[in-house]
């Protein structure tokens, strides 16, 4: 029985040993600092990517007699609905590039961005309702859509029913996506937004048009995919064949790949890392304004958001990163912080044993001005009155910080 203690004893030593040692050379493999490029916020761990919900205000234009568009009933509401649901199922579940990219290219499973209308506006404007009236030109003795005239149209109903509107909350004009939903007949699956990075406005045309005239059956999809297309440029995206600032998607010829940036006829679902990278870029308020239309869902706690770094794995934030809910790092799992990290009012950073957690010029924080739990860590425990450290790792490096935590750090035995 003495021989069996006296070995248990000295196993446990071993492996305190082994804990304090198996995270030493972290340090000289740390990676550069994307905090200000997009190459920081690609999202290629669904997981590692808290989903941001966008808000956006629908804002329907009808004629003086409120004909010609949506109306404000259920079934209405539910086709716009539909169109929405589409653009949403579109960015949950990205395609691959076709053609296929460059051998090093890693796809992005999801963009981890959604949006949320949760208000609709219905406006009566004879004068400045027919796009196809108002915006549209001569060209092959047919009329064509003039995107110049379009632009201007769609800058005076921003003007009137958003920007001068009295009606309109200061929630809708400040904290939102002005999505016009406009008509031109048959003008349909088009649209334009202001600029990138610019919650200012968008416009689809056609959208009530495939609702009521297509004979075979109502036709949400295309719209869905020209709102998902129009809000690509919302979040900061040009068209690839105009201009293409990424490296894993070459500027190519129109209408010749499945990019979502793309046109007709070979428009589809697919988004590079870089471009989804720079979606999260802007949304998190590095460019633009239209990181003021995402939800601060961040600003409370939420339990069924925890994020967990798996065990065994190494994960750089080297974007900025605000959780919904706790932090847990498993045994072996590794987390190095070079950016800013916010944890939610009441959030926990849960360290186990063998896990680690390293801030490297980073800061942990809470972004809404209120205060975050603590870091958990393994507690230093006595086995046979023997003392073992602690197996849980938190270091800080190059002037990195951790701020608004109530409780700092605490330890607890951890099995």
């Amino acid at each position: 029985m003495k021989y069996f203690i006296v070995l248990s004893t000295l196993l446990l030593l071993s492996i305190s040993l082994k804990a304090q040692k198996e995270h030493k050379d972290i340090q000289p493999v740390f990676g550069k600092c994307n905090c200000a490029n997009y190459e920081g916020y690609i999202p290629y761990i669904p997981e590692l990517m808290p989903l941001k919900r966008i808000r956006i205000v629908i804002h329907v234009f009808q004629r003086d007699d409120g004909s010609g568009n949506f109306q404000n009933t259920p079934e209405d509401l539910a086709f716009i609905g539909k169109i929405l649901n589409h653009t949403n199922g579109i960015l949950n579940t990205l395609d691959t590039m076709r053609p296929y990219p460059p051998v090093w290219y890693r796809k992005t499973p999801s963009s981890r961005v959604q949006f949320v209308a949760d208000t609709i506006l219905f406006h009566q404007d004879s004068r400045l309702y027919d796009f196809r009236k108002n915006a549209g030109m001569i060209k092959n003795n047919d009329t064509a859509l003039d995107e110049g005239a379009a632009f201007t149209l769609s800058e005076k109903l921003y003007d009137k029913y958003v920007k001068n509107n009295p009606e309109e909350s200061q929630r809708d004009k400040d904290s939102a996506i002005n999505v016009f939903f406009v008509e031109g007949g048959s003008w349909n699956a088009k649209g334009m937004s202001y600029n990138i990075f610019s919650k200012k406005w968008l416009y689809i045309l056609g959208s009530w048009y495939n609702y009521k005239f297509i004979s075979d059956a109502p036709n949400h999809w295309a719209n869905g995919l020209t709102l998902a297309h129009e809000f690509g440029h919302v979040l900061g995206l040009n068209h690839p064949f105009e201009y293409s600032k990424c490296k894993d998607l070459p500027r190519t010829a129109k209408g010749t790949t499945n990019n979502l940036m793309d046109y007709w006829p070979k428009e589809g679902n697919a988004l590079t890392p870089c471009q989804v990278g720079t979606w999260h870029f802007g949304l998190e308020g590095h460019a633009g304004d239209v990181s003021n239309a995402v939800i601060p869902d961040w600003c409370s706690y939420h339990s069924d958001q925890e994020m967990i770094i798996e065990k065994g794995d190494t994960v750089f934030f080297d974007g900025d990163r605000k959780l919904l809910g706790d932090l847990t790092i498993q045994p072996g799992g590794v987390l190095i912080v070079k950016c800013k990290l916010s944890m939610p009012p009441g959030g926990t950073i849960t360290i186990m044993r063998k896990g680690a957690l390293i801030i490297d010029g980073g800061k942990i924080y809470n972004a809404c001005g209120e205060k975050w739990n603590a870091i958990v860590m393994d507690k230093n425990t006595s086995i046979l009155f023997i003392k073992i450290k602690s197996k849980s790792i938190f270091q800080v490096f190059n002037n990195g910080s951790f701020i608004d935590s109530e409780n700092g750090i605490m330890k607890e035995v951890m099995y």
